[in-house]
């Protein structure tokens, strides 16, 4: 029957041999584990956290083509000065903050009146 280890102690392990200070036979041997073992926890963790960056990403890029988005339909219609601005200023909004607004149009501070209360 297979030994089954925690998420703990595998974590344990792949941090120690990712410092590299001890080879993986010797953490292996510390531990009593198979070296082969040490290796593919590593490939394991790699491949976690890859999909977690992937993910992290993908999220990053549909919040800015969000913005983008937003921006776009906004300052086509608006004049350029700052007053005129902030009339594209949304409080309902909720994919984007009064702040992160100003922040895209250029505004230094939120407009009196502009939180939607």
């Amino acid at each position: 029957m297979r030994k089954r280890y925690d998420a703990k102690f595998k974590t344990r392990v792949v941090l120690e041999a990712l410092r590299e200070q001890d080879t993986a036979a010797e953490i292996a041997a510390k531990y009593k584990i198979n070296p082969n073992q040490i290796t593919q926890w590593k490939k394991d963790n790699e491949t976690e956290a890859l999909k977690k960056r992937e993910s992290e990403l993908y999220q990053q890029i549909g919040q800015l083509k969000y913005e983008v988005d937003w921006l776009k339909k906004n300052l086509r219609s608006l004049p350029k000065s700052p007053s005129n601005r902030s009339r594209a200023l949304d409080p309902k909004n909720r994919k984007l903050s009064l702040r992160r607004q100003c922040e895209l149009l250029g505004l230094n501070r939120i407009p009196a009146g502009a939180s939607g209360g």
